[in-house]
């Protein structure tokens, strides 16, 4: 049974806080007033980022308050208020040559007015390497690591995967042997650990081979086959698992406008000696169109069978991102999105859809100062109620951007 709260122990102010949210509004009503006097002079042109011969850094910081109507992410969770501070920087190492090096860092800090609830801090940062020959022979490098900590809160449905790190590796070779035709080798490694002994730690080591064959002048058709190890480790011990899949698909050239490649096929898994999977569909997408100096579209997806944080689970995860991103004019800008994400679990057997739907709006005050406003309403169905949820958030603050 629930215990009601009054209204002082929902909500206890920080005074600190009180006080950054003030200065907040100060920034952010003097840069409406200095927009709006510089609205009839030379466009603002957003920072280019500091530049260093051939490298190019960007330092930025979010200041943000956040409202979120289901903190506990549960059935009947509680509403909560925070503030976020979020500073990092992204870089860009180009020349005339064939290498090319990015990445991105960040860290957050999230602290709760309530002080009942707990706050979290998480940090990331990603890598990236891109070579291309004269003789277009093409090799690539992603590299992700990251970590989220938050104590959660004991009991709380949803927080299973909260406190973790995650590593991912990913590498690709394409290599042509003939005018039409190339080969593509792709092997990575993804990892993720959670701090609750509770929950199963997961290693896979995924290895893909596609034979690419030009029908077009920009597009491939692609026939592949694919392996993965895996491995489990949690409190009822260590499993290896492994899966097996074919697909077919197209891909394309890397173009201005353009880029896409999308696979389709099936796949079988094998969860150490506890079961397996019959053939099911498997498929993997990457799609982004720029489609005027305005519209930018991009579409994500996977869908594959894995290992669950909850220990001894398995079962199909498929799941699609779709995002535009409008650009009004050099002041305002929108992007919304959409993602949808499904899961089977076979110990207990159940079924869970979620789908997000966000949508952000940005204005640029100044060369290097932006105000921001968002909103995201999420559902989660499952066949087991207890799973269940609706939540919605709502984030207002400051971007600054060097």
């Amino acid at each position: 049974m629930q215990v009601s709260k009054s209204k002082s122990d929902r909500y206890v102010p920080s005074y600190g806080w009180t006080y950054v949210l003030s200065v907040l509004a100060g920034l952010g009503l003097a840069g409406l007033a200095v927009a709006d006097s510089a609205m009839t002079l030379d466009p603002i042109e957003p920072s280019n980022g500091m530049k260093f011969g051939d490298l190019t850094v960007s330092p930025y910081l979010d200041v943000l308050y956040i409202y979120d109507s289901n903190y506990n992410r549960s059935k009947n969770g509680d509403k909560a208020e925070s503030v976020t501070l979020k500073p990092g920087f992204d870089f860009t190492y180009e020349n005339e040559g064939p290498h090319k090096f990015s990445g991105t860092f960040w860290y957050l800090l999230e602290e709760y007015f309530d002080k009942k609830q707990t706050n979290s801090d998480q940090w990331r940062e990603q890598l990236q390497y891109r070579y291309r020959s004269p003789h277009e022979v093409t090799f690539r490098v992603d590299q992700f690591l990251g970590t989220t900590t938050k104590n959660s809160p004991e009991g709380s449905v949803g927080y299973i995967d909260e406190d973790r790190t995650d590593y991912a590796i990913q590498t690709a070779l394409r290599y042509p042997i003939s005018h039409k035709n190339a080969i593509e080798l792709m092997a990575g490694v993804e990892n993720c650990d959670y701090k609750d002994e509770l929950s199963s730690d997961r290693r896979a080591y995924p290895f893909d081979f596609d034979l690419a064959h030009r029908i077009s002048e920009k597009t491939d058709l692609l026939l592949g086959a694919g392996y993965t190890i895996e491995e489990s480790k949690g409190p009822i011990g260590s499993f290896n698992s492994k899966a097996y899949r074919v697909m077919t698909g197209l891909g394309s050239a890397m173009t201005e406008k353009i880029s896409y490649r999308a696979e389709i096929g099936a796949e079988r898994y094998e969860y150490g000696n506890g079961g397996s999977l019959e053939w099911g569909p498997y498929y993997r997408m990457q799609w982004a169109w720029q489609a005027s100096r305005k519209w930018v579209w991009r579409l994500v997806g996977t869908g594959k069978n894995q290992s669950a944080a909850e220990a001894g689970n398995y079962g199909p995860y498929y799941n699609g991102s779709l995002s535009a991103a409008y650009q009004m004019n050099r002041r305002m800008s929108l992007v919304a999105s959409t993602t949808v994400q499904y899961n089977e679990y076979n110990k207990p057997k159940r079924n869970e859809q979620e789908g997000v739907f966000r949508l952000d709006y940005t204005y640029r005050l100044t060369k290097y100062a932006s105000l921001r406003l968002g909103t995201e309403a999420s559902q989660k169905t499952s066949t087991d109620a207890a799973n269940e949820y609706d939540r919605y958030r709502v984030d207002a603050g400051v971007n600054f951007r060097y």
